[in-house]
């Protein structure tokens, strides 16, 4: 019995031994965890205010952990003075069961004087039988750096808010110093223009009899150059409208606005015939003035291109691409080479000659701008003689629409 009783004792020993060894292990797996994060942990005294802490806890401010001493009244006084309330009201509705959880962050002055950013965490650990809480249990974190990165951000944001501010007002400052030019360019061109174009007629309508055929030829040259001036002029004046004003919200038929204006252009050119599909039910969300203007535009411009097409036929339909959707104009006409498609929108750049296609180059750079300016995008895709395709898509809006007024 005696050598039973002393082998149960030698092995409760060695699983005491072995437990022992687990604890320190498992408490210096916790030590190393909490200096890896820059963590303390605090075991505070409620009734006395006596706190102990960890070694960890008293390094973070700067002291020598086997000197440095804690209590409730201490840490108080190491407080900034900024956030003394707020830390206090935060224990005392904890404590006193007003909040789930005490979590709190506060400046604590080190050894050396200095601010240390600090996140404690905080939990009843004992409480009397009446419920009063007697132990509290938490962490102390060093937020130092996060609380640098913050306010670094902050900063960087303020900058680029501020930089963001300064350039839109100079952007802002330079379209209305290039509309207010532009504006007054066409205006001040108009008149003179005005002026050579009535006094060619007139001198053609009074001495043609008179002049000599090369005179005639060469005041029809410059009522035809004055034509062509005045067409740039009110392109110009069109081109800076685009930009001004605020849009609109508009829910735009745009199937009704496709057949208003293809009757509009068969009706100018009885001789001609077409023929025209557009898809019914199709509309946009947009001002309507600018979503017609773009239309227009389009339409205008297939009825051109296929002007010595065979049988021309123009196609107005609804299309969709990078979640964006909208319209697309097709037609069979002139086409255009792709390899120079990124002309197509600038102004004044025409991909035909003047005496196959008439234009100034103004009405797609004029499209780009309204496309952009709701947020969308234009894209172009064509094939010389087989024709072209232009797609307008634009933004899904959660704004309501309102009704168009009558421009």
């Amino acid at each position: 019995m005696l050598a039973l009783a002393l082998g149960f004792v030698a092995l409760l020993r060695r699983e005491v031994a072995r437990q022992t060894m687990a604890l320190r292990d498992s408490e210096e797996r916790l030590r190393l965890a909490m200096m890896a994060a820059n963590q303390g942990l605090y075991d505070l005294d409620l009734t006395t205010g006596e706190v102990q802490v960890s070694p960890a806890y008293a390094t973070m401010l700067g002291y020598d952990p086997r000197t440095f001493r804690e209590s409730l009244e201490m840490w108080r006084e190491r407080l900034h003075p900024e956030d003394k309330a707020v830390v206090s009201d935060n224990l005392e509705a904890y404590v006193s069961d007003r909040l789930p959880e005490y979590r709190v962050e506060f400046r604590l002055r080190t050894r050396m004087g200095a601010w240390k950013w600090v996140l404690s965490l905080g939990r009843i650990l004992e409480r009397a039988p009446d419920g009063r809480p007697l132990r509290m249990l938490g962490t102390h974190t060093d937020i130092d750096a996060i609380k640098a990165a913050e306010s670094a951000l902050r900063e960087l944001n303020a900058h680029l808010e501020a930089r963001v501010a300064e350039r839109t007002t100079e952007l802002t400052a330079a379209n209305q110093e290039l509309e207010t030019f532009a504006y007054a360019v066409s205006h001040d061109l108009r008149a003179p223009l005005r002026a050579m174009s009535g006094f060619s007629h007139a001198l053609l309508e009074d001495h043609a009899d008179v002049l000599p055929g090369d005179a005639r030829a060469y005041v029809e040259q410059i009522i035809t150059a004055g034509r062509k001036m005045s067409d740039l002029v009110e392109g110009l004046l069109a081109l800076s409208r685009v930009t001004r004003g605020e849009l609109r919200v508009d829910r735009v038929d745009v199937s009704a606005l496709a057949r208003q204006r293809l009757a509009e252009l068969a009706a100018s050119e009885p001789s001609r015939t077409a023929a025209v599909e557009v898809e019914p039910g199709l509309s946009v969300q947009g001002d309507q003035r600018m979503i017609a203007s773009v239309l227009d535009n389009l339409l205008d411009n297939a009825w051109k291109y296929t002007g010595t097409t065979t049988q021309p036929t123009i196609r107005v339909q609804g299309c969709t691409a990078d979640g964006m959707s909208g319209f697309c104009v097709t037609d069979n006409g002139a086409g255009f080479d792709m390899a120079h498609a990124a002309r197509l929108f600038q102004a004044f750049q025409r991909l035909h000659r003047q005496d196959e296609f008439p234009g100034i180059g103004i009405g797609l750079a004029t499209v780009q701008r309204i496309v952009r300016r709701h947020g969308g995008q234009i894209v172009a895709q064509g094939t010389p003689g087989q024709g072209a395709t232009f797609s307008v898509l634009l933004p899904a809006r959660a704004e309501q629409p309102q009704e168009a007024t009558t421009p």
